[in-house]
């Protein structure tokens, strides 16, 4: 399951494991950048359940509880001592519903509740308009009509202009940017104008399988020559080396010295 803790000017997000078991806390930073230890969440009965603290409250459709049992799909309030209230919202940790769409023309898709929407989103927590997603002449933009915003890349945008790749997050909705084309997911709870766009999508790739073989390559013959460092053989040749033993430490000579002095005849 993944956690996404939807904060004021950014997305957090918490990968759990896929087995349910553990105990577990959401860090983040507070508004002078302090690192804290926001939310619990453990194991219970085969569910993950998400506790309140001293100084985190959650509430589930304005009634504050001590726990609540996780659900894919779900938002929960979190109500943070002294600082502003936190969204969060339970995901699967990969998209199992996604349709991908190719813009017919240019245009302009409006985002939000209203049933007007080029792009229709049912959430309590979307705005009748909540956002606009242009399309002009191969490149694609942003505009936040709500004080709740747009994420992009898990980053508050008010305006912003968008390459291959991006992910917008509209509070559970997310729109990966492709070319002329966009994936969405929850399709389910959308409504689409189907003037501005084609169903498309990419063919699958079918992945090679490459078998290994014992086969022994000849990567240079004896008589060529390097002017960089070869490529040696995976399987070189054993040799046998005899070292000879150190030498046997010599005894000292320890003959007295003569010294004698005399006329020269």
């Amino acid at each position: 399951m993944k956690i996404s803790v939807i904060k004021t000017n950014e997305i957090i997000n918490f990968i759990l494991p896929p087995q349910v078991h553990g105990n577990y806390w959401v860090i983040d930073k507070t508004k002078i950048g302090k690192e804290r230890n926001l939310i619990n969440i453990i194991e219970n009965n085969g569910k993950w359940q998400m506790l309140s603290n001293y100084e985190v409250a959650i509430y589930v459709e304005g009634d504050k509880v001590d726990a609540v049992d996780l659900e894919t799909g779900k938002f929960y309030l979190l109500k943070v001592d002294r600082e502003e209230d936190i969204l969060v919202y339970c995901s699967e940790v990969y998209e199992t519903k996604t349709v991908q769409l190719m813009v017919k023309i240019d245009c302009e898709i409006i985002i939000g509740k209203k049933e007007t929407c080029q792009m229709q989103y049912n959430n309590p927590y979307i705005d009748e308009e909540h956002a606009k997603l242009i399309y002009r002449q191969g490149t694609w933009l942003v505009n936040s009509l709500s004080n709740k915003g747009v994420y992009v890349n898990s980053q508050k945008e008010i305006n912003k202009k968008l390459v291959n790749g991006d992910i917008l997050f509209i509070m559970g909705l997310k729109i990966i940017i492709i070319k002329n084309n966009i994936i969405i997911n929850n399709i389910d709870k959308i409504k689409v104008d189907s003037s501005l766009f084609f169903e498309s999508r990419y063919p699958k790739q079918t992945a090679k399988v490459f078998e290994e073989t014992e086969e022994e390559i000849l990567l240079y013959k004896d008589s060529d020559y390097f002017f960089k460092a070869p490529r040696f053989r995976n399987n070189p040749d054993k040799i046998v080396l005899n070292i000879d033993p150190a030498p046997q430490k010599q005894e000292e000579d320890k003959t007295p010295l003569l010294f004698s002095m005399g006329p020269m005849l």
